[in-house]
C-alpha cells in the first residue's frame, strides 16, 4: 500500500511538471476569433444577379420617366419664350437652330441625370426631336405674335392712310389688305431672311424648314452624345470616388 500512495504521488507529480511545461494537447474545440480580425463581407450582387431586394419596379420606372419628361416639356417652352423675347441679333438665321437644338439635348441629360431618372435610350433620341420641334415652331409663333403687337398701332396708322388715299385715287372702291394668319406667317417669314436678300415665297418657308431640320438633328446627336457620356462615367469603377 505503500509503494502503490508512492507511485500515485510520484504520476501526480509528473502530470503536474508536464504541464507547467506547456505539454498540454490542444483543445479539440476551435479557439476564439481575436479581437482585431475583420470578418468578410458578404459579396454584392452584380448586374447579372437577379436580387429581388435591387430590383427597382417597373411602375417606378415609368413614373421617374414621366416626371423627367413633363420637367423638359417645361423647360422647352420657358426657353422658347426667352428666345422670343430675346433681342433680334442673337437670333442668327441657320445658327440658332442648331444651337436651340442643341441646348435641348444637353438639358435632357442634364434633367435626366438631376432626377435620377433612366429613360429608354432609343426614346431619347425621339425626345430630342420632339421637343426642339415642338420648341422651335412654339418659338416662331410667339415671335410673331409679339412682332404684331409691337406693329399694330403704327400699322393701323399707315392703314388707314392708305385706304383714304385709296379711297381719293378710286372713288370709293378700296382693296383691303391681307391681313389672314398665313399672311402674317409668310410676311414675318420674310422679313427675317431679309438679310439674305428679296426672297419671295417659298424660299423663306423653305429657309424655315431647314432650320427646323437642322435644329432637331442638332438636339438627336446632343442628346444621344450626352447620354453615351453620362452612362461611360457612371460604368467605369475609376471615376467612382471611393
Amino acid at each position: 500500500m505503500t509503494k502503490n500512495a508512492a507511485g500515485e504521488k510520484l504520476n501526480d507529480r509528473q502530470e503536474l511538471l508536464s504541464a507547467q511545461n506547456g505539454e498540454i494537447r490542444e483543445s479539440p474545440h476551435p479557439s476564439p476569433r481575436r479581437a482585431g480580425t475583420k470578418t468578410p463581407l458578404p459579396a454584392r450582387p452584380g448586374r447579372g444577379d437577379h436580387d429581388p431586394a435591387t430590383v427597382t419596379p417597373i411602375s417606378t420606372i415609368g413614373s421617374s420617366v414621366a416626371v423627367w419628361l413633363m420637367v423638359c416639356v417645361i423647360a422647352t417652352v420657358g426657353m422658347s419664350l426667352t428666345a422670343a423675347h430675346a433681342p433680334a441679333r442673337i437670333r442668327l438665321i441657320g445658327l440658332f437652330s442648331i444651337a436651340f437644338g442643341a441646348m435641348i439635348g444637353w438639358l435632357m441629360v442634364l434633367l435626366a441625370n438631376k432626377l435620377e431618372s433612366n429613360p429608354p435610350r432609343p426614346l431619347i433620341g425621339l425626345f430630342a426631336a420632339i421637343l426642339t420641334l415642338g420648341g422651335l415652331i412654339g418659338y416662331t409663333l410667339e415671335a410673331i405674335r409679339i412682332e404684331d403687337s409691337v406693329q399694330t398701332k403704327s400699322a393701323n396708322d399707315e392703314m388707314a392712310l392708305r385706304l383714304l388715299n385709296q379711297m381719293k385715287a378710286s372713288g370709293g372702291k378700296v382693296e383691303t389688305p391681307d391681313m389672314s394668319a398665313m399672311a402674317r406667317y409668310r410676311g414675318y417669314l420674310a422679313r427675317r431672311i431679309k438679310q439674305l436678300g428679296d426672297l419671295q415665297s417659298p424660299w423663306p418657308e423653305v429657309v424655315w424648314l431647314v432650320e427646323l431640320f437642322t435644329g432637331t438633328a442638332a438636339g438627336i446627336w446632343m442628346s444621344n452624345y450626352c447620354w453615351s457620356n453620362l452612362s461611360n462615367t457612371t460604368n467605369d469603377p475609376d471615376s467612382v470616388t471611393t
